[in-house]
């Protein structure tokens, strides 16, 4: 395997694992900023 396909291979490894994360943490902070505005239909 040559060093660039290793490179592309972690970098996609890594992108899987921030992929959920991000997302976890765009919701927590909707949570969290919705409700201040008073925006209906969120955070039941």
């Amino acid at each position: 395997m040559s060093l660039s396909a290793r490179r592309n291979r972690r970098d996609a490894i890594r992108m899987a694992g921030l992929n959920p994360a991000g997302t976890w943490l765009i919701v927590q902070v909707a949570k969290t900023v919705l409700p201040a505005f008073a925006v209906r239909g969120c955070c039941r």
